[in-house]
């Protein structure tokens, strides 16, 4: 179990996904450039978070899938009890450093913080069985980034709905 793992475990590789639905709209909400020192870190390590739930909650499948035999899951170089403690546990420190971050630097943070949770909702929601089970799993994956962005965009001390909604 190395670093190597985990990070295939986290698909590190599509971070930018993450920290881009994040950073970007922070920025064109005129957010102060020296916050991303924190927020690119938070962001990736949500990255992490999240993408490590989803493959979590896709053990069983993946177990069976013949394509995910290099996975560190299905080949217990990382065990599935372990791997739920670390995602699991780092979803709810996240969960409390975002709502903080938010509480701190958003002149909305009400609104930042219904963001947040709907990103959480919504993400869950697509991780926990709507990815396999309903032909229609693109509405809450977009939902879920479209709530992040949001966030993101609610933290920036700036708001115009109409970019917003852009």
């Amino acid at each position: 179990m190395g670093v190597r793992d985990w990070l295939r475990l986290f698909r590190a590789q599509t971070a930018p996904a993450t920290v881009f639905s994040i950073v970007v709209p922070y920025l064109l909400a005129n957010g102060d450039i020296v916050n991303l020192l924190w927020l690119v870190p938070l962001a990736i390590l949500i990255h992490f978070a999240s993408f490590g739930h989803n493959s979590l909650m896709d053990y069983w499948y993946d177990i069976a899938d013949p394509n995910k035999r290099h996975h560190p899951l299905v080949t217990k170089t990382i065990s599935y009890r372990r791997a739920n403690q670390v995602i699991n546990l780092l979803m709810v420190v996240l969960g409390i450093i975002a709502s903080m971050v938010a509480l701190k630097i958003s002149p909305r943070p009400h609104i930042a913080l219904l963001f947040l949770l709907m990103y959480i909702v919504w993400g869950h929601a697509y991780n926990d069985g709507l990815d396999k089970n309903w032909v229609h799993s693109w509405l809450p994956i977009s939902a879920c980034f479209a709530s992040l962005a949001l966030y993101g965009y609610y933290l920036g001390p700036e708001t115009n709905t109409t970019l917003a909604l852009i």
